[in-house]
């Protein structure tokens, strides 16, 4: 049977949960159709152990890479040379697809001829339990042009399914060594992207509040670092992309928001250590427009109508202590915690 999707797995120490995710792929009447890349990154539990089972079993649907560690992005980079699905999907190792749903998925994909499809994706707890279901404000079950979606639209990486083909026009290179580089999978890519087809059906299933998970909000602002480094990946890929092309401001939305975001972690939080000064002036170096518009972006305070120039005034001190000497400062912060109580 030709194989219709790539599903890239990542795996790092997921003994416990990489059963399940796999288990999701096994659609009886369609599972020939999945070319399943198990990226082993160093894992030092069983996941190894557990992943060539699977392999063993179904030898013409799963495969098993195992690498040194490198973290997300080198997993990314080793399996998509040898992917061999007519579209390609990321499944990380603690997720898992909506069994239900995945056969007509596929048979879908049969049929469609686009360079991007998106779908609904779900977020759920340790227990199973459903805590909401994401999808789209898009033309449904039908080809549109990539220029149809909305300015500011977030195209979540769990959504997104692209043409394999992509990957062999563009010299796509996800950052290792770092995390959060998830973004860049809906990012660059989208540069290739023409026709979209949305199908508005749940088929990713994301589960939140593990113990680690990257994804917690703590984890990820003692971690600063390696989101500055995945801005770092995308302006270098937001440069190669001509402004007439039909993704080119919702790369841009991607990559000034992501740095916008790194500028206000810096300053609002009281945790975080990360080395702003230096990511400042490097970005002074090599986007000057990037940098201009960060100086000049406001932060509101939507209910009493009043915004703050934070990242213009930390310029000026270019100390996170000194913006105290500040009264909208003073105000913003207030604000915040207030918010937060209601």
């Amino acid at each position: 049977m030709e194989k219709l999707l790539s599903v890239i797995i990542p795996t790092y120490n997921m003994e416990a949960l990489l059963p399940q995710c796999l288990d999701s792929l096994l659609v009886p009447q369609m599972v020939e159709a999945l070319d399943v890349i198990i990226v082993n990154d160093g894992s030092k539990d069983q996941s190894l152990e557990i992943a060539n089972s699977y392999a063993e079993k179904f030898p013409n649907v799963f495969c098993v890479i195992d690498k040194k560690n490198g973290n997300y992005g080198s997993c990314i980079n080793a399996a998509l040379p040898t992917i061999r699905g007519k579209y390609v999907k990321i499944l990380d190792a603690d997720d898992s697809y909506e069994k239900n749903n995945l056969c007509d998925f596929l048979a879908l994909l049969n049929i469609l001829d686009v360079d991007l499809v998106l779908t609904d994706y779900a977020t759920y707890n340790s227990e199973g339990s459903k805590l909401s279901e994401c999808g789209y404000s898009l033309p449904k079950r039908q080809i549109f042009h990539f220029g149809v979606i909305p300015q500011h639209t977030y195209l979540c990486m769990h959504s997104v399914t692209y043409r394999s083909a992509i990957f062999k026009r563009i010299e796509y290179h996800q950052s290792e060594g770092v995390s959060y580089t998830d973004m860049e999978w809906v990012c660059y890519p989208m540069s290739e992207v023409r026709k979209v087809f949305y199908y508005d059906v749940l088929i990713y299933k994301y589960l939140i509040g593990r113990e680690g998970q990257t994804a917690d909000d703590e984890v990820r602002l003692k971690r600063l670092s390696h989101v500055a480094a995945g801005v770092w990946a995308m302006g270098k890929s937001f440069r190669k992309v001509p402004q007439d092309n039909p993704a080119y401001q919702y790369i841009k939305d991607m990559y000034y928001g992501r740095t916008r975001w790194v500028y206000f972690c810096s300053l609002i939080y009281r945790n975080v250590t990360f080395d702003l000064d230096s990511f400042d002036k490097k970005l002074k170096e090599e986007d000057i427009d990037l940098y201009n518009y960060i100086g000049g972006s406001r932060l509101p305070m939507d209910k009493i109508h009043i915004s703050i120039p934070l990242f213009w005034l930390w310029r000026i001190v270019r100390k996170k202590s000194l913006l105290w000497l500040f009264p909208q400062y003073a105000l913003y912060k207030f604000y915040r915690s207030f918010e937060r109580l209601v």
